[in-house]
């Protein structure tokens, strides 16, 4: 299987209901891609996902058809396209046309085949500026890709200025931050650890608890990561689990728990002395929180 045949095909599982990174980890483990590929599975598929509304829009201007009109791996097979010509660099139009016909002629026959060509050959010519540039929450939900009623939501609470300002800080590239295990190592040696890994600065401090990843590729190679010295945590549910205020001999109750990244900060801010119970209604769920134990020093409960 190819990257781009990976991409549609967690596409089309989450599209039909799953959870986007189970999908992904799922369609991962079984696909056989090289480092690259993976990478640029990845790639695709939360990239389609970001830009799901604006690629359909575009889809319907240039083709008798709406996405929800067609079947799903044709429909995924555009999508991946589109996203390659429009939103992405470096990536050779023939590469993303060629590769995306191939896919849906082998879901639906030759004549999805041609029709994927003919829209993706449109697109290549679209102009992004063409998108609509007013000021509704329509114009803003296209050009932005983002869900009619959050839209209306923003707008609503914060005005029409502050919530394009918002919508174009959901479609930046997020830093990424991570929690370093205390219980065991320090922020300092574990920036340390990863840029003497790594050969320049891809870790820097950002409090005796927190260090900003960039440019580090894939994390899971890290030896730091690898050791549970530290798990990827953005700021804001670093700040909700200090929130909390947990101490050394407390109990703790997370009854939300998975993938388990708030109940191993709070485990880390009680020194690993007390217990915390990490619940979550289905089982599924409850692996994820025990997977990422297992990568650490931190003994907890886990429940159903």
């Amino acid at each position: 299987m190819t990257a781009r045949a990976a991409a549609v095909n967690a596409l089309s599982r989450v599209m039909d209901g799953g959870y986007s990174q189970l999908v992904l980890d799922g369609v991962l483990k079984s696909g056989g891609l090289s480092t690259e590929d993976r990478a640029f599975c990845a790639a695709l598929t939360y990239g389609v996902l970001d830009r799901c509304i604006t690629i359909d829009y575009i889809i319907r201007k240039i083709s008798a058809k709406r996405a929800s009109q067609l079947e799903s791996t044709v429909a995924n097979s555009l999508r991946i396209g589109i996203y390659q010509l429009l939103f992405m660099d470096k990536i050779p139009a023939f590469a993303a046309i060629n590769e995306s016909v191939n896919i849906a002629k082998a879901a639906a026959g030759e004549a999805a085949g041609g029709f994927v060509n003919a829209v993706l050959r449109k697109a290549a010519g679209f102009d992004l500026s063409d998108l609509p540039d007013g000021r509704s929450e329509y114009d803003l939900s296209v050009r932005y890709s983002c869900t009619p009623w959050i839209v209306h939501r923003l707008c609503t609470d914060l005005g029409v200025d502050k919530c394009e300002s918002t919508l174009r800080r959901f479609l930046s590239t997020p830093d990424i931050y991570a929690r370093v295990n205390t219980t065991i190592t320090t922020a300092s040696a574990v920036a340390k650890s990863i840029n003497s890994q790594l050969g320049c600065d891809g870790a820097s401090i950002v409090n005796e608890r927190c260090i900003k990843l960039t440019g580090t590729g894939n994390i899971e190679q890290l030896d730091a990561y690898k050791n549970g010295l530290f798990h990827v945590q953005d700021l804001s549910s670093q700040a909700c689990a200090d929130a909390v205020h947990a101490a050394e001999d407390m109990k703790v109750l997370d009854v939300c728990a998975a993938p388990g990244g708030k109940s191993f900060t709070l485990a880390e801010n009680m020194n690993g002395r007390g217990s915390v119970v990490a619940c979550d209604l289905h089982p599924h769920r409850v692996k994820l929180i025990s997977d990422g134990r297992a990568g650490s020093t931190l003994t907890m409960s886990q429940h159903r």
